[in-house]
């Protein structure tokens, strides 16, 4: 979504001991709750008889989580039944933890204030920062914490408009260059699609709406994965019908001399073009993310996409994921409606706040986007 000049990222597996201890005392706190006088309650509420041991008092896991959110487990307890209540209790008070944390330099730049400094998922993390960290210091830093540094599975990504080594690095299972990332899509999918060779030619053994379940369930969902994602340019799209189109062929086994045309093997399918379904997969996704927290990394990164920096870079600008939204919006007539600032991503922030007029919109996008192909 973003290219940024010189920076680099840290990936590491770290242990978040902490953020799991939080999440798990939650559930178990709303399953105490509805099986109130169960072992659960009565550890929750402290009520266990018996002398307690000599010596120094070991740090437990509820005692962690006291520490953490600076409250009484009877009011975490109650915290805890109110989910949203609980997520912001957690996010605000690791949000604090990482603040205190010197891993990275300080924020120098407007740019460097807006980006996410830590992304984290599940034991996954990301440091982000516009000059080299040192991973010795790093360790050094976290152990304090009770967190580790998996040496062997870190890794060093340079991001630059001149580089070209950060497209193939591999985040949460997808590449992070959209061309590569498709690429190994559609390798996916065809290996999956072979596997189910003997599937395709039984013929009138299994039915065509059998087939076509069993294409979307083991094979389309492997080709879209995380398509809402991608930023894909007219040419690529194009490409990923001809592609989903020459699938479809496989699956009703239609092979050459037998000629189909292109809207009678989306009829025979109950398909559409796989742009459409990549294009209401963005839509849904970015809606997802706008009725988010602000200071998640996600829009916290959409934010510092507007900020400008510097001097522009020359040549052809990048078709960026933002780029392509934006020309979602264009093609309806007769609309106000652009994503090239960030008064206009404040505007589509609190139109998605709405998820009846969302969902009119993404459906009027959609409508316009069948009319520009129909076109050509």
């Amino acid at each position: 979504m973003l290219v940024l000049s010189n920076e680099v990222v840290l990936r590491n597996m770290c242990n978040y001991p902490l953020r799991d201890d939080l999440l798990r005392a939650g559930l178990l706190s709303n399953n105490a709750e509805k099986t109130r006088g169960s072992v659960l309650t009565v550890a929750y509420s402290g009520e266990i008889n018996g002398k307690r041991q000599r010596g120094r008092k070991r740090k437990s896991w509820l005692g962690n989580i006291e520490e953490t959110t600076t409250r009484r487990i009877n009011e975490c307890c109650e915290v805890a039944l109110d989910r949203e209540e609980w997520r912001r209790t957690i996010a605000s008070n690791l949000w604090q933890e990482t603040e205190q944390r010197p891993v990275l330099p300080k924020p120098s730049t407007p740019l460097e204030k807006v980006l996410p400094r830590e992304i984290a998922y599940a034991d996954d993390v990301d440091f982000v920062a516009f000059q080299d960290i040192d991973i010795e210091e790093v360790g050094k830093v976290l152990e304090k914490y009770n967190l580790q540094v998996n040496v062997d599975k870190t890794e060093f990504t340079n991001l630059s408009r001149g580089e070209t080594n950060w497209q193939t690095t591999k985040k949460v299972v997808t590449l992070i260059g959209d061309q590569e990332d498709i690429e190994r899509r559609k390798q996916l999918s065809s290996a999956a699609l072979v596997k189910l060779k003997n599937v395709w030619l039984k013929g009138d053994k299994i039915t065509k709406n059998t087939k076509l379940k069993l294409y979307k369930a083991l094979v389309k969902s492997v080709l879209t994965y995380n398509c809402g994602t991608w930023a894909p340019t007219q040419s690529q799209e194009e490409r990923l019908n001809a592609f989903h189109r020459k699938q479809l062929k496989k699956v009703l086994n239609i092979k050459y001399p037998v000629k189909i045309t292109n809207s009678s093997l989306y009829n025979k399918c109950n398909e559409r073009t796989l742009s459409i379904f990549i294009l209401e997969s963005r839509w849904r996704l970015f809606g997802h993310i706008l009725r988010r927290d602000s200071q998640i990394p996600a829009n916290q990164a959409m934010s510092g996409y507007f900020v400008t920096e510097g001097s522009k870079f020359k040549g052809r600008p990048l078709t960026t994921l933002p780029v392509v939204l934006n020309r979602d919006l264009s093609r309806i007539i007769n609309s106000n409606l652009h994503l090239k600032s960030s008064h206009d991503l404040e505007h589509l922030r609190s139109m998605a706040q709405q998820r009846d007029e969302w969902t009119k919109l993404t459906a009027r996008i959609r409508e316009a986007a069948e009319a520009s192909q129909l076109e050509h």
